[in-house]
Parts: structure tokens; C-alpha cells; sequence
């Protein structure tokens, strides 16, 4: 039998509202990899830190923890669809998916969404476990507005899943 108490409190987690972002990098051979990312956020004005947070057993954990350098895009309200892209971990054909959409570089080299929002590229700074995530601190040492648009919110009907 489902407890009330804990679908009560995972209704209400599920209501605080977060952003749609996908996080890329590239692996040792220089291929981009990436994920839909939903917990972003400014923590520091100077220097520029923002924390995104990674459940522990995601793959690309390992590449960030070893590569150390990020790009974050922010997805508008109309690319939505790019976060089905990000979201599925098998892709059909073996496409992956950054095979699917346009894709642009940053001054690094690291790659970002060309249609995005806007987009941030730093290096992590600090990581901190935190339950069955783990908290990561970037600096943003490069950045751009793309376009004009409202950007993508999200809300899940149970804070306790994606």
C-alpha cells in the first residue's frame, strides 16, 4: 500500500520548478557526449559558479570527474522536444544525440546546442556527494545568449523520480 505521507511530500517536491539544460563535454577521443541535466543553478557572482547535480551512477560522471571541463546549454520553452533527445539512453539506429540536432563549439572546443537559449562552458570546481547525487560546483569561464526566448521550466508530478 502506497504511504500518503510520502506521496503527499513527493507531490510537493515535484513542484519545485526547475530548468531544462543538457550538459556536454567531450570523451577522450574527442567525441561529444551529453545528458539532459534539470538541477542548474547560479550560485556565485564572483567568481561565476553554477551547481548542477548528477545521479552517482550516471555514466558520465566518470568523463566529467576525469575530463573536468563542461558546457551547459539552456533550452527555451519551444525546445522542449531537445529534451527527449538528451532524456533516452539508447538511441535508435545507434544514432546518438548529438548525430540528431546542430551543434556548435565554444571557444574551448567543448560542444554546445547551436539552437539553445544561451550557453555556459567552465570547469568543476568541487564535488560533493550528496544523497544518490552528487553536487557539482563550475566555475563559467565562457558564455552567450543565443537568442531571445523564454526559457523551458519543468515540474515533475513526484519529486522522488524524474
Amino acid at each position: 500500500m502506497p504511504d500518503s505521507r510520502n506521496d503527499a511530500l513527493g507531490a510537493a517536491l515535484g513542484r519545485i520548478p526547475s530548468g531544462l539544460f543538457v550538459l556536454a563535454l567531450r570523451d577522450a577521443r574527442g567525441a561529444p557526449a551529453g545528458m539532459l541535466l534539470s538541477w542548474v543553478q547560479q550560485a556565485s557572482f564572483e567568481p561565476p559558479l553554477v551547481t548542477f547535480a548528477l545521479g552517482r551512477n550516471r555514466p558520465l560522471r566518470e568523463l566529467l570527474d576525469r575530463e573536468g571541463r563542461f558546457s551547459i546549454s539552456i533550452l527555451a520553452k519551444e525546445d522542449r522536444g531537445l529534451a527527449g533527445v538528451f532524456a533516452r539512453t539508447a538511441e535508435p539506429e545507434g544514432k546518438g544525440p548529438f548525430d540528431q540536432i546542430a551543434v556548435a563549439s565554444t571557444r574551448s572546443g567543448l560542444p554546445y546546442l547551436a539552437g539553445a537559449l544561451a550557453y555556459v562552458e567552465g570547469r568543476v570546481r568541487q564535488r560533493v556527494p550528496s544523497g544518490d547525487h552528487v553536487l557539482y560546483f563550475g566555475e563559467i569561464e565562457a558564455g552567450a545568449a543565443l537568442r531571445d526566448a523564454e526559457p523551458a521550466v519543468h515540474v515533475r508530478r513526484s519529486g522522488f523520480q524524474y
